[in-house]
């Protein structure tokens, strides 16, 4: 198959890509080639070819080549069908507890040769249940059959079928690997590599670090890295910002305003922002800071600063309950230093749209604030010299440069709240600069404690204690509605057993399916205390300042990561007041989970729980990887290939010195590099 075709076509052109298969992996796969190619298996199953059977090949995988010698319908109507297999001068029974007898006798014909595979249980008897067939005889003693992530509606052995099909398509593509570097770690070709990643010849095959599996990473690695180098060659390196004028002054002024004194960090960081957009090169800075530590005010202080010289600010974050209450933090300054401040997201009437874009266009308004509303083409401005993206996560990197492009060259701040390994830190934002709020303005007093679901009315006993007190409780849960595939308690329901148990108390229920508009209601009335217990989802985990609560109840915690767990607990102790979170667990917890409930109880730094975390979980879940817009790595493993990406970042790094437009042969190949692995975020990278 021709390089382009593979990457431009869908699974839908592989023969026994069914309809049901195709639609099984749309959601967890993906609809093409390519992620067929990259969806490499993560185990191994160890299948014994048997020429005798004996005890000691009992409840294993095991190859029998033998003879069909009868077939034994079933008597009764929920009896199992069974076929005589012998191999030599034993016996197996195969067992079928559901198909039609014709189907066994076309494909059992009496006499017939064949091997077939699957458990060996002895049961008065040798059986086998629901063996399948392969189509030769082994040649080894043993076979590695590989084993796939898959839903429930795709059979393992219809999925492989799918990708020998595949396998025999692959293209030979052009080497996109420096010739060094190959040499030195002796790697295959790509096509060689996922055939091996995919036909592994032994236990070793689904390692991490085994060569096919580098290589493949390695892929990823520079894909990742090159994207990034380019982007910052050509949005930041070429392009000039608009530079203020030296205002020594302004931070006192601003400083002064707030009704709270700057941390340390805080200063730092203000002062880092000021030295970077005195400079006609674009800032490109990420701002991380823990739970508390006040990154929105370093935030307020760089968006005020842009205004200050007639230049205008935008603030982009992902949830309707964050922009409004930023909003509202935001008008006391701004009105004190006379600037206009304005509010975008889907709530917005068309009205109050129209006109509102008619003041950013001309410049009347300094301050916006929005929500993906402000993504929309329509939005222009007359002159956008800072954006600031909060939560950056949560946005994709088109997403990121779309908004950046509503400016000539604008100075872009990069805000999170999830604290990033320092070891992850440069992988994810390549040479993005960093600065890290480490400190809180007030202490971090929030006692932590894992309470089993047994226990649940011990807990209900504490929350009636608080709120006897007049006390807040946030109460979270991890779904809004039940599923059937996990078993965990939706919000819905929690809200009417909790109803139940404390019918006299004022409650709430909160979660993302709700109106902006009847969420931002039932946020106030906690807020002012009318509301005592709201029951919610993770809708509440980033962001909400609520700092009178300081009671929390985290449910089926054993379902969340430590770095959502801290960002969720980040809501109560606000004020710094002593506060307390249960984390609601169901017995029993996963040797990981155990310890993960024990970690977040003991450590509360945000940054040491994100490098815990991490090691805990793999680079598969930290952070949220495939959910939030981070890069979406099927195969680089951010701990198993950490030697890589420093290798990858070196690589990236000389091309973009180098060869910064991807021209002659080797661009060619690194042009095909990024179309198969970053897709339509190619055509944001001025390189030609």
């Amino acid at each position: 198959m021709e390089e382009d075709l593979f990457i431009r076509s869908s699974i839908d052109v592989l023969k026994l890509a069914t309809p049901k298969i195709t639609q099984g992996l749309a959601k967890n796969v993906g609809t093409r080639l390519l992620d067929i190619a990259l969806h490499v298996p993560t185990r191994i199953r160890t299948i014994y070819h048997a020429a005798t059977l004996n005890p000691a090949l009992e409840g294993k995988h095991v190859a029998l080549s033998g003879v069909v010698e009868g077939h034994l319908p079933p008597r009764q109507p929920r009896s199992p069908y069974q076929i005589s297999f012998s191999i030599g001068p034993q016996k197996v029974f195969l067992t079928f507890f559901n198909g039609h007898p014709s189907m066994f006798t076309r494909t059992f014909v009496l006499k017939k040769k064949m091997t077939i595979v699957g458990v060996l249980r002895w049961k008065e008897q040798w059986q086998i249940a629901h063996p399948t067939i392969i189509p030769s005889p082994l040649t080894s003693q043993t076979l590695f059959q590989p084993l796939y992530p898959l839903p429930d509606s795709i059979h393992q052995q219809r999925y492989r079928a799918v990708v020998d099909e595949l396998l025999a398509v692959l293209p030979n593509m052009p080497e996109w690997i420096p010739i060094n570097v190959m040499q030195e770690h002796n790697w295959p070709s790509w096509k060689d590599a996922l055939i091996q990643a995919h036909k592994p010849r032994s236990e070793q095959g689904v390692d991490p670090t085994s060569p096919a599996k580098c290589r493949l990473a390695f892929d990823e690695l520079l894909a990742h890295n090159l994207s990034i180098g380019l982007l910052t060659y050509h949005q930041q390196e070429q392009r000039k910002a608009h530079a203020l004028a030296p205002d020594e002054k302004f931070f006192s002024t601003f400083a002064e305003l707030l009704p709270f004194s700057l941390t340390t960090c805080q200063k730092d960081a203000c002062q880092t922002i000021y030295n970077d957009m005195l400079r006609s090169r674009p800032m490109l800075r990420l701002l991380q800071g823990d739970v508390g530590s006040g990154k929105t005010a370093v935030g307020f202080f760089a968006m005020l600063l842009a205004t200050n010289q007639g230049q205008q600010a935008v603030l982009l974050s992902p949830t309707e309950i964050l922009i409004q209450q930023q909003y509202k933090a935001l008008i006391p300054l701004a009105t004190a230093l006379g600037k206009n401040c304005g509010i975008l997201t889907s709530q917005t009437t068309r009205k109050e749209r129209t006109e509102l874009l008619a003041k950013v266009h001309a410049g009347d308004i300094d301050l916006l604030l929005g929500t993906h509303a402000v993504l929309e083409k329509d939005v222009r401005f007359k002159a956008l010299n800072l954006v600031i993206i909060d939560e950056q996560h949560r946005f994709g990197v088109q997403q990121r440069l779309s908004i950046v492009d509503k400016g000539l060259a604008p100075h872009t701040l990069i805000m999170s709240a999830t604290p990033i390994p320092r070891s992850l830190t440069l992988t994810l934002f390549g040479s993005v600069h960093v600065s890290r709020l480490t400190t809180r303005p007030k202490p971090f007093l929030v006692e932590t404690k894992a309470i089993a679901q047994s226990h649940i009315k011990d807990l209900y006993a504490k929350v009636l204690e608080a709120l006897q007190q007049n006390q807040r409780i946030f109460w979270i849960c991890p779904l809004i509605e039940e599923s059937e595939t996990l078993n965990l308690t939706p919000v819905t329901k929690r809200f009417e057993e909790l109803q139940n148990t404390f019918p006299d108390v004022h409650m709430k229920l909160l979660h993302g399916r709700m109106k902006g508009a009847e969420k931002n209601d039932v946020l106030d009335a906690f807020r002012r205390g009318d509301v005592l217990l709201l029951v919610t989802t993770t809708v509440v985990e980033v962001g909400v300042d609520i700092p009178e609560c300081n009671f929390m109840v985290i449910e089926n915690a054993e379902f969340f990561g430590l770095a959502q767990i801290h960002q969720l607990r980040g809501r109560v102790g606000r004020k710094g007041e002593k506060a307390s979170c249960f984390l609601l667990y169901q017995p029993p917890l996963t040797p990981t989970a155990e310890k993960r409930l024990a970690t977040i109880q003991a450590e509360p730094d945000g940054f040491k729980i994100a490098e815990q975390d991490l090691q805990l979980r793999g680079s598969g879940d930290v952070l949220g990887i495939k959910q939030s817009g981070l890069p979406p790595f099927q195969i680089a493993d951010l701990v198993a290939h950490h030697d890589l990406y420093t290798q990858a970042q070196h690589v990236a790094k000389s091309i973009v010195e180098t060869n910064p437009f991807l021209e002659g042969k080797q661009g060619t190949r690194l042009r095909t590099l990024l179309r198969l692995l970053k897709g339509d975020s190619l055509s944001y990278i001025h390189s030609g």
